[in-house]
């Protein structure tokens, strides 16, 4: 009688198995790479794969690296291999922020520096994934934080003033939309209407800066994009929860 072949076992891959696929997918054939995520890859990646970038199967793969590292790291802790986490965790808060998630940007980004407190473009992913959210003044504070480790960082610098001028010009639209509603003067409702706007250019998603803005339209008789403002800002409400 034959004896049956017995099944090869296919081997069990690492963490650093899956990051390479990881890259891979975020890497593809075809696709330019783009300079976010670089920040994070190590100098030697695979070759790409001859497909489309696939930005949630290096999701998937990140994913699997990040478990894997930190059942090991749960095992026996290493500081070698916490770095490495945290470098998965950067590669994964970049496929995110690609896709437009920036709550799990910020979160990966959060990750990252529980294990690599060093890593000062994780603090500059966050805050700018915090100014697309419409949390400017959180923004400000990611990006001091990474300034304090990359002090020379001059794309950084610029984007901290933008935020922190937001700021101010949410501001200032919040007293001149008070002031406009306690007199009645167009003038103020309109510079409030600027003033909001303006921050609503660096932070689309601002839900105070829309509440203003919809306020502003209201005092100065503009009930239809009052309305439409407001029910907009409904809508993003809704979405949140």
């Amino acid at each position: 009688e034959e004896e049956e072949e017995e099944e090869e076992e296919e081997p069990v891959k690492t963490h650093a198995d899956h990051k390479a696929d990881g890259n891979a997918c975020y890497k593809a054939k075809g696709a330019s790479s783009p300079p976010a995520l670089l920040v994070f890859l190590p100098p030697h990646t695979p070759s790409p794969l001859p497909l489309p970038t696939d930005y949630r199967a290096a999701i998937a793969h990140y994913t699997l690296a990040v478990h894997t590292a930190e059942a090991e790291l749960l095992a026996a802790p290493s500081p070698p291999l916490a770095l490495l986490a945290a470098q998965y965790y950067g590669n994964r808060s970049a496929a995110h922020s690609m896709l437009l998630k920036h709550r799990d940007v910020i979160a990966d980004c959060a990750a990252a520096l529980r294990h690599d407190p060093s890593m000062a473009k994780a603090h500059f992913r966050a805050a700018r994934a915090q100014v697309l959210l419409g949390r400017c003044g959180p923004a400000d504070a990611s990006f001091t934080a990474g300034l304090v480790l990359d002090p020379g960082n001059a794309a950084a610098l610029k984007e901290r003033g933008a935020a922190r001028s937001s700021l101010r010009r949410l501001e200032l639209a919040r007293r001149c939309l008070a002031k406009s509603e306690s007199d009645g003067t167009p003038a103020d409702a309109r510079q409030s209407l600027a003033q909001a706007d303006a921050a609503l250019a660096v932070s689309p998603n601002w839900q105070e800066a829309r509440l203003v803005r919809a306020g502003a339209l209201a005092a100065l008789g503009r009930s239809e994009e009052g309305y439409s403002a407001t029910t907009s800002l409904l809508r993003a409400g809704a979405g949140e929860g």
